[in-house]
């Protein structure tokens, strides 16, 4: 009875914040397991992506209660260790699923390019550990890519992360077990998400057998570059195209963007800085968004999320590949192309703890 009271409490209260336009997002899988599990760090208004301002620092501040009585819709938590996806509202099914699965479909490009080179393109997919794969496998069979190996001792979402030492895609050693599969089955293409499936690794196999390791840059070039030129040549390519990156994110984009006639916009570190362009592109109808990304590898590629999305990543960094391939080519060739045709950029990130 009182787990039930719980229930209803909570479902009230989030249905007001619906009402006033925010919403919290309870629970997540943190990027590092910590003793208190799921927090309420996202939430996200309905014109933009996650913010801090005071209005929505004190929505956070309603969730927060929420956890800390340790109930997610009047079950106990995920707190401790392990997880119960039975306790989960991310299941497989549902309308939001469904509606989201309908949306992602627009995010692929060229449907006969991936039914001629997709289908039987060797792809390794992880979501190491976490909630990627709830829907990663599914938006790619729905698109036609029909050769997916998953790491399936890495595709029960698990909260202390068993098979990595950390769960991070920006980091080669969480793509061990990926590498060990793409080897054995000969994979072209490795990708990865992390826990809470908003960013993206890639690995490509190199000519000598072994796997290289993208950065968050390469991989934002080698996307604008492909959504610019594939939407150019299908004539598809709005005149007021508009790309935004974070300030510390690679210039190699702009040249790229600047090549198309398209406007390339800096914002400030931070996803929610994106989000409100695109919430300005929408409302004042000065531009028409095409990609969003940070070098810290999040990207967004069609705005009916408000954040960066590793799901849809996934999709296009799937096309690039069977692009490629049809050109009898790989995705590094395509990096050193794209090198040879703007320049060499280079950059090294110091993590200072």
């Amino acid at each position: 009875m009182t787990n039930m009271l719980r229930s209803i409490r909570l479902t009230l209260v989030l249905g007001f914040i619906l009402i006033i336009g925010y919403v919290v997002v309870l629970w997540a899988f943190a990027k590092v397991a910590g003793p208190n599990g799921g927090k309420p760090e996202l939430v996200y208004s309905t014109t933009a992506t996650t913010g801090n301002h005071p209005h929505i620092v004190g929505v956070k501040n309603v969730g927060q209660q929420f956890v800390n009585n340790r109930y997610f819709w009047g079950r106990p938590s995920c707190a401790g260790k392990g997880y119960d996806a039975s306790a989960s509202a991310g299941s497989n099914k549902g309308p939001t699923n469904a509606e989201y699965l309908k949306e992602v479909k627009d995010v692929n490009i060229n449907q006969n390019l991936i039914n001629e080179y997709g289908r039987d393109m060797k792809i390794v997919y992880t979501s190491l550990h976490g909630t990627g794969e709830m829907l990663a496998r599914r938006a790619l069979a729905q698109a036609g890519f029909d050769a997916v190996q998953v790491v399936e001792a890495q595709a029960v979402p698990h909260a202390d992360f068993l098979t990595v030492k950390s769960p991070n895609p920006e980091n080669q050693d969480a793509f061990a077990l990926a590498e060990e599969l793409g080897r054995n089955v000969d994979a072209d293409v490795l990708v990865a998400t992390d826990p809470d499936a908003d960013r993206l690794g890639v690995e490509i196999r190199q000519p000598d057998g072994s796997y290289l390791n993208l950065s968050g840059n390469q991989i934002g070039a080698i996307i604008a570059k492909y959504i610019l030129e594939a939407h150019k040549t299908a004539g598809t390519l709005p005149a007021n195209a508009a790309l935004c990156k974070s300030i510390v994110s690679t210039e190699l984009v702009t040249k790229i963007a600047e090549s198309y006639g398209a406007t390339m916009f800096n914002v400030l570190t931070g996803f929610k800085f994106i989000g409100e362009k695109i919430h300005e592109f929408e409302t004042q109808h000065n531009h028409t968004y095409m990609l969003g990304f940070e070098e810290s590898f999040g990207y967004l590629i069609k705005p009916f999320v408000r954040d960066k999305d590793a799901i849809q990543a996934v999709l296009i960094v799937a096309e690039i590949a069977a692009y490629y391939r049809s050109r009898g080519m790989t995705l590094a060739d395509g990096i050193e192309e794209i090198y040879k045709q703007y320049g060499y950029f280079a950059e090294k990130t110091i993590s200072v703890t």
